[in-house]
Parts: structure tokens; sequence; C-alpha cells
């Protein structure tokens, strides 16, 4: 992280730089603000840190200008003058944080780690955003939908969610035995064009070994240090890596084979690889692999759709620790009760669809939000509900998906009214919505959650018990507790 500080008072610069230095930020010191708006023109940075009261110039006026062409640069003011009018003026200006003279070195980390922090989570909620956007180009992808755009777009999402640089999807041709480069980034174009022996490549060698590779020095790796040795090009990725490279590589398979791989180096933080971005990448890779092979077996681009929207929930799972499997537990619980209850076919199919991307709409909710460690606000709650409309805003331009969309838009909506976005009841709500209200809420009550642990079955039939007629559909709660409770159920379905 790249900071910048400014103080006319040479004490207070030397020890501010020096104990950030140590923190291991990459620190810039300034003695005036003239030079200190030079440098934040010609150099990104993510923090300034900045006394008040200067000659010439105050540190909220270098703050008010910094704005006009670097407002995503984070402000802290440092000031021995400090009173709550000063503070109010410095929060207005744009200030995130505000630190009287003299402080300890403790208040100083704590304030930067903070506005570091909040800078983190601001870029990676603009990220999502782009992310939601991709589904307004859908005019452009229906007439303009091809292989190659499928590729780039894949890459490019992952790419932005691991704040990586360069990285390529590798395709296999099984009958030549070949890798050859579909899409990617940051590599030179001859690179891309040749296509490369399985058994002459590393990316050949982690096809064949099926798992997933996490590289930080190729040639200290107990699996492929000879290989590096072996081959002219030392690479996952068909581009020469030096010894320090940090890289990960994994298959892109499907249940059914591996269609490929796909390789990722150089974090754009300057941060190592670890085990977490290697978890990450792997439950991307799947839903990647899946929209691939899709492009490639599918005449109906409705199943294109699919695999791109597959991708993006297992995007909005991989941001929330408490919702990661819940679509598949949600999905498999709606298709027993959907079909437990007499659903016909195409009813069955809209309803999976739209468990599938019942939560789609989390993609523009805020990460701390999402995985906040207890019970959130009223406002934040607010914004929560906001996520049905938004997937179903996300999903209009699909006309195949009409009926999931509706599923998505009801899916928090109760049987006595009080639910959102729409407050609608009774028979206005469909069968498959009230279907998916009890499995959304089963899944729910069965998993931990921050301010929770998982209720127990007994605590979970008191809870529908006690809401039936309420938030659910009295009769289909009755047969859904003899579902779960493997109770033998009348011999005819029942019908909403």
């Amino acid at each position: 992280m790249k900071i910048l500080v400014l103080d006319d008072d040479p004490v207070i610069l030397s020890l501010t730089s020096d104990l950030l230095l140590d923190e291991g930020y990459e620190i810039t010191p300034v003695n005036n603000p003239s030079g200190a708006l030079e440098s934040l023109k010609t150099a990104g940075f993510d923090l300034l840190i900045t006394d008040i009261k200067m000659p010439k110039m105050t540190g909220l006026d270098v703050i008010k200008q910094m704005r006009q062409f670097s407002p995503k640069t984070k402000a802290i003011i440092m000031t021995g003058f400090g009173n709550i009018e000063t503070a109010q003026t410095a929060i207005k200006e744009g200030a995130y944080d505000y630190i009287l003279k003299p402080f300890n070195n403790d208040t100083l980390r704590l304030a930067v780690k903070n506005a570091i922090k909040r800078k983190e989570l601001e870029e990676e909620n603009n990220r999502l955003k782009e992310l939601t956007g991709l589904f307004q180009f859908s005019e452009l992808i229906s007439s303009r939908f091809s292989t190659q755009s499928l590729y780039e777009l894949i890459l490019s999402s992952i790419l932005k969610q691991l704040h990586v640089s360069q990285g390529s999807i590798m395709l296999l041709d099984e009958k030549a035995k070949t890798l050859k480069i579909a899409a990617a980034v940051g590599l030179d174009e001859d690179v891309t064009q040749k296509p490369v022996a399985l058994n002459e490549c590393i990316a050949g060698k982690v096809i064949q070994g099926g798992k997933p590779v996490l590289v930080s020095n190729i040639d200290a790796h107990p699996l492929f240090c000879k290989l590096a040795r072996d081959y002219p090009d030392k690479s996952f990725i068909s581009a020469s890596m030096g010894i320090d490279d940090e890289l990960i590589s994994l298959p892109l398979s499907t249940s059914k084979h591996t269609i490929g791989v796909i390789n990722l180096r150089k974090k754009i933080n300057g941060m190592p690889f670890n085990q977490a971005d290697l978890e990450l990448l792997s439950i991307l890779a799947v839903q990647a692999a899946i929209a691939i092979d899709n492009n490639r077996l599918l005449s109906d681009l409705n199943g294109i759709y699919l695999g791109i929207m597959q991708f993006m929930v297992a995007l909005t799972e991989a941001r929330d620790v408490y919702l990661r499997g819940h679509t598949h537990r949600v999905t498999s619980v709606c298709l027993r009760l959907g079909h437990a209850i007499g659903l016909g076919k195409q009813e069955l199919n809209n309803l999976k669809y739209g468990a599938v991307l019942h939560d789609i709409g989390k993609l523009a909710i805020s990460e701390n939000i999402l995985n906040k460690p207890g019970k959130l606000t009223p406002e934040e709650y607010e914004v929560i509900k906001t996520h049905p409309a938004i997937g179903a805003n996300i999903l209009k331009p699909f006309k195949f998906l009409d009926e999931a969309r509706q599923i998505v838009l009801h899916h928090h909506e109760r049987y006595d009214g009080k639910g959102y976005p729409n407050g609608i009841s009774g028979a206005a709500l469909s069968p498959s919505n009230q279907v998916i209200i009890i499995a959304d809420s089963y899944d729910a009550m069965s998993s931990d959650r921050a301010y929770r642990k998982a209720l127990s079955s007994e605590e979970i039939n008191q809870e529908f018990t006690k809401n039936k007629g309420s938030q659910f559909h009295p009769q289909l709660v009755d047969f859904f507790l003899r579902l779960l409770n493997k109770e033998p159920q009348n011999a005819t379905p029942i019908r909403l």
C-alpha cells in the first residue's frame, strides 16, 4: 500500500514515516502542500496522512484539491489543535479519520489499518457492481454473443475477483493432445497463437494430475522443479516466468470431463497467492467450466446464459461465508417438495431456475453487511431487503426466465402479506413461491449464522409450527414437516 505523509514539522514527518515503513507500507514523505499535490497527481496513492495547519495551504485544502483528481485516495488528518468543529470540517471535506497530536503508535497504526480496509471494501463493492452490470448488456449478448466473448468474460471476471493482472484460459484438444490459449490477459500475442503438447508443458501435467497447484518458487517446488529444468519454457501459461514468480494453475473440469486449465499470475497488490486464493479460484473454476461446456454442447443460447448466471451465483456465495452451499441446498429442498406436491415438469423446471438464482441480487450488497458478525442494524436490514428486486431486475432481459424471475422476486414474501418486497399474500403467491419460501427458511434455520448456531430438528419443527398460517402456507407446512420427518403422506399429492 502506498501512503503519502505530509507535515511541515520535520520531526513529526520523520517519526510518522519511519513507523509506517516498519509496518511494511510504501511511504513518500513530503514537507509542503504544493509538493504533496504534485506527488498525488503524478503517482497513485492509497492513503494521504496530512497535518492541518501549514504555511500557505491547510491540510483540508490539500484534501479538497486531491478529491478532484484522485477521489479514491483516503485521507487521515492529524493536528495538535483539534476541536469538534475542526473534526466536522475534516470529515465534510472527505477525510476518513482524525488524529490528535500527540498520538501514540498504536493509534496511528489502527487509523491506517482501518482506512486501508475501508478502501479495499469500497473497491470490492465497485468491482461487484461492475459484475452486476454485465447483465445490463443482455441485448448486446443476445445479438453478438460468441464463444470467444464468453472466454474473455469469464477470465476478466475471475481476474477482477482475485485482484490479478495476468492470466489465461487454455483449452484441451483431446485428439491432438494439446493445449491452446483461448483467452489471455497480460500475455504477448505471439504466445497465445501456438498449441502446446501435453507432454511438453507443465500445464499439461496439471491436467493429467487433475488437481490445482499453487507455486511460489517453481525451482523449489517438489513436483515441478525437475520439469522446470527439463522444459525450455518453465511455464503454466506459455510465458516465461522467473524463479520467484507466484502463480496458480488448476484444471477446468465438469462432472464429466476436463476441458482445459485456468492460470493466474501477478496479484495487483504485489502480495503472494495463498490457500484462500486457491480455494476461491476452485469454486469459480467449476462454474466457469460449466459455462464453457454449455457453450460447446448447447445450440440453445439459453443454456449459455444459465451457465454464466450460475457462475455469477458462485461469485456471490464466495463472498458470503454463511451462504456457501446455500443455493444447492435450497434447490434440492425445492425440487423434493415441489415434486412431492405434484408440480408439473415445466413448473419444476422454472422452480429449479428460480431456486438456483434466488440470491443473485446479493451481488450488489456490500460484503461487510453480508458477513457482519452479528445481527444487522435496521438500516443494514433495509439494504439486505433490496436483493430480491435487484435479482429480478438482473433476470428481466431473459424472457425464458420470466417464471423463474417471479420466484426470485417473491422468495421473501409471507403468507400473511407481511413479507417483502411487494407484501403479497395467500393465493397471490404461486405454489412455487410457497415452496421456495419454506425451503429458503428451512436452510436458514438449519445452518450456522454469525449470531446463532443451527437450530435442532425439534426447534425447526417448532418454528414452522409457530409460523404456520402467518409466514408459511399452513397446509404446505404440515406436508413439509411430514416429508422432513419421513412420515407417510396421503396417496394423492396436494395442490395449492
